[in-house]
């Protein structure tokens, strides 16, 4: 956690030379990266699959294509989620949100009030993650 810019051979470098351990450069690379876990973005099985709609579209004016994502920030105590929703020609942002949970609800009001704000896109495009197709979201 202090020192999440190192990767397995810097922190290698940093415990054996600057700390003074006896550590073996394997044993660095079995250390666990700070991540939520496995397949945040994993398909629900029940939820529908959509169309990939961006192929070969010129991207020509504001709110043509939003895009939606979430990653995270690891915290002491868990993780904190930040959602963003981007015009694709502008690069602007719309909307953001944080949060300390990833639910398809806060994903909804995070792009209804980007909606209530700039008014509708022609697409929005997300990943297939379990909350972008959720009846929830997807409502």
């Amino acid at each position: 956690m202090e020192h999440p810019e190192m990767g397995a051979r810097r922190m290698h470098t940093w415990l054996t030379g600057d700390k003074g351990h006896k550590v073996s450069r394997n044993r660095v690379m079995g250390l666990g990266a700070t991540m939520p876990g496995k397949h945040t973005s994993k398909l629900q099985k029940d939820h529908k699959v959509y169309p990939y709609l961006l192929r070969g579209l010129m991207v020509e004016r504001p709110d043509r294509v939003w895009a939606m994502d979430i990653t995270y920030i690891p915290m002491r105590k868990g993780f904190m989620y930040p959602v963003a929703v981007i015009d694709l020609y502008s690069r602007y942002v719309v909307n953001r949100s944080l949060s300390n949970t990833m639910d398809a609800e806060w994903c909804r009001e995070t792009v209804e009030g980007a909606i209530e704000i700039h008014g509708k896109p022609d697409i929005l495009n997300t990943d297939q993650g379990a909350q972008f197709t959720s009846g929830t979201f997807a409502g």
